[in-house]
Formats: structure tokens, sequence, C-alpha cells
């Protein structure tokens, strides 16, 4: 008996270990998921495909969309902006972003042809069309609760600058965002923080340069490790270079108009609240409210704006006079107080009547500011060093003559 049972355990056994075997065998022929390390997703590939899918470069297409800024500029992308650049691929094409964003992108269908003409015409890449729509997802009317207006997104006192009066106007407005940016990109010769200076002010940026340590680079990446720009700023660059590589590769991507919605209120990536206005609202709000001094003063309306290098001993009091503007004025057009230390190098921005005009000479032996002063009709005040040096014979100077 006892060795009729130990028989029938043996053959169990070996039943079993057959079994285990057997569907081992089944397993292994399951294709297994992978990670795409671009899009930071799981996705399942058809057997035949999962050996010959090219991955989607992504590395390569920021590099592109900088190039188009400067074609001879090398970028180094590096691991953390990388990341965060595919995050929101992910967000925007697959993830809790996707509606926002296709709903944006279609939106935008109707204004893309006339902003990338007059970028085009402007020599301005024509990546920045995706720019408006991280701004305002592509809605001309949209307020912001930090009272930014229309599909980019200008503040009252901005669009002052740039002599934008309705800041719903897609053309207007476009012309106005063109040149500011075209003016970030001169101050700081590199697109990711020009861009970063069009998010949260270009003092703010000028300020978290100098707060760089030493031994780190001049870059968008270096600003973003040592938390020198607000986070919605290191949010806003991968969202642009996201929105740029998922709005041309729609297909890829399986971005469809089909289901686009237009919505009455959207969410925008930084999660600002934001509403529809109607126009007749908004023109009756720029009427009454921002533009109604304009018929008290036209001279303030059409004031421009300088940007003035502050030098070595230079005081608010000491510009003031020399520009003939109001301490006041300058300190609110710049957002400071006047218990500022004013930094060399610095950029003051200086509102005028008349914007001056600027020469840059090289002083000739025998030449005084005096004598400078009078060769270009101006006064020996607005002569001034390059370099912050010495008026002397070989150096570099600035002459500013204004034109009545």
């Amino acid at each position: 008996m006892n060795k009729l049972t130990a028989d029938m355990n043996r053959i169990k056994f070996i039943m079993l270990v057959s079994v285990v075997c057997i569907l081992s065998t089944s397993c292994a022929n399951y294709a297994k998921p992978r990670i795409d390390s671009n899009l930071n997703n799981y996705t399942d590939p058809k057997p035949e495909e999962a050996n010959n899918e090219k991955e989607f470069d992504i590395r390569s297409s920021i590099q592109q969309i900088l190039q188009a800024f400067h074609q001879d500029k090398a970028y180094t992308i590096d691991e953390e902006l990388l990341d965060r650049v595919n995050n929101y691929i992910y967000a925007f094409t697959q993830g809790g972003l996707k509606d926002f964003f296709i709903n944006s992108l279609c939106r935008g269908d109707r204004y893309i042809n006339s902003i990338s003409t007059m970028l085009d015409k402007h020599n301005m890449p024509s990546e920045l069309v995706y720019l408006a729509l991280i701004e305002s997802g592509n809605q001309p009317t949209i307020k912001s609760k930090k009272n930014a207006l229309g599909l980019w997104q200008f503040r009252k006192g901005t669009a002052i600058d740039y002599n934008l009066i309705d800041r719903t106007d897609v053309k207007q407005s476009t012309i106005a965002a063109m040149k500011y940016i075209n003016d970030l990109l001169c101050m700081f010769d590199d697109p990711l923080i020009a861009l970063s200076a069009y998010n949260c002010g270009e003092g703010r940026v000028m300020y978290a340069l100098k707060q760089l340590p030493h031994h780190s680079q001049r870059s968008f990446s270096s600003l973003m490790k040592e938390n020198l720009i607000p986070k919605e700023t290191q949010d806003y660059i991968p969202k642009f270079l996201a929105a740029v590589i998922c709005g041309t590769h729609r297909e890829k991507f399986n971005l469809t108009c089909s289901s686009f919605i237009q919505e009455e209120e959207i969410i925008r990536p930084e999660k600002l609240y934001v509403k529809r206005v109607e126009s007749k609202q908004i023109e009756q709000k720029i009427s009454k409210n921002e533009y109604h001094h304009s018929k008290k003063s036209k001279a303030k309306d059409s004031k421009q704006i300088y940007h003035y290098t502050i030098r070595k001993g230079d005081t608010l009091s000491r510009i003031s006079t020399l520009f003939g503007v109001s301490i006041n004025e300058i300190t609110t057009t710049n957002k400071i107080s006047v218990r500022d230390v004013l930094d060399k190098g610095k950029i003051l921005r200086i509102p005028l009547k008349n914007k001056p005009k600027e020469f840059e000479i090289v002083i000739k032996k025998g030449e005084t500011p005096s004598s400078i002063a009078k060769k270009y009709k101006t006064k020996p005040n607005f002569v001034f060093s390059k370099y912050d040096d010495m008026l002397i014979a070989g150096k570099e100077a600035v002459v500013l003559r204004f034109i009545e």
C-alpha cells in the first residue's frame, strides 16, 4: 500500500513539473511591454514592429528649434531639460493636458498662416507660433489673473512700451510681440534665456544671471538648476519646446481636430485660470480704463522706451536730470524703489517722448566731449564711454542725439 502511494505521488510531481514547463515556454513567446524613453510612456508594440520601430529623437528636435534662432550656435541639451520636455510631450499627447493642447492647436489654425507670414517677414523663427499657444491657448480675448491680455498675454505697461493699443488685436499684438522678443534676443543672445525674460521679465532674468556661480554656464539650464527663476518660468520653456515638437509632428502623435470643442473657459498648463471675455467688453475696458489718458495727453501715450546702461557713479537723480524724466517715472517703469542700488551694467528703461539715435564712435586725437557733441548736434552730457572708462583718444564712445 505504501509503495502504491509513493508511486502515485511521484506521478503527480512529474505531471506538475510538465505543466510548469509548458506554461513558462508559452509566456516567453509574448512580446513584453517596453518603455519608450523619449515619451515617458508604456507602449505595447506589435511583435513584427518591435524591432524595426525607430525612436523619435527629442534631443535633436530641441537642438533644431534652438538653431532656428541661431544657426551657427551649438546647443547642449542636459538631461533635466530633456526630461521636462518629455514629460510635457506626454502630457500634451496622452496625459492630462491633451484636451487643452488639441483645442489650443486647432483653435490656432485660424491664425497660424497670418502669424507665420508676419514672422517670416520680420526674419523671426516660425516656431514662435507655438509661444502664443502656451501663453493664451490661442485665444485673443483671454485675460489672466495678472491682468495680461490677448493672444500674446501683454501686460498694460509692456503694451504701452511697444505702442500696442489693442491687446486683443491679433495683428497688432503679434507685431508688438515680435519686436519685444527681438529686443530680448538682442539683449541676452540666447533664445531660452530671452523667452524666459518674456515670461517673467528681463529685469528678473538679468538679476538671476548675476547670481549664477562663477563656474556655471550662462544658460537656461543653469538658471533652472540653481533655482534662480520662478517655477512657472522653469516649466514655461519645456512647455514651449514640447508644443513645437508636438505641433509640428501632429500625425506622429495622432493629434487631430476631429474632437475639437471650443471651450468657454480653459485651464492653461501653468494652472492659471483664465476666462473668455467678449470683445465688446474688452474694447470698452481699453477705452475707459487703459487708454483714457490718450485724450488728455497724447505725449504721454507716445512715449518710447530707451534702454540705458547704468554707468559708474549713476544715481536716479543724475539720470532723471540727464533725460528730463521724473524719478517717479523711472522707478514706476522699472518697478524699482528709490532706495534700490543701481548696479553698474544693468539696463534701466527710460520713458521718453522721442527715442534718441545712437552713434558708436572711436574718439580721435584732440577730440573732447564738447567737440564731439557739437559735431553730432547734441549735448556733452550725451557722450558716454562705451566701456565706462575715460573719454580719451582711441577709446570707443556712444553718442546720443535727440530728434524733436
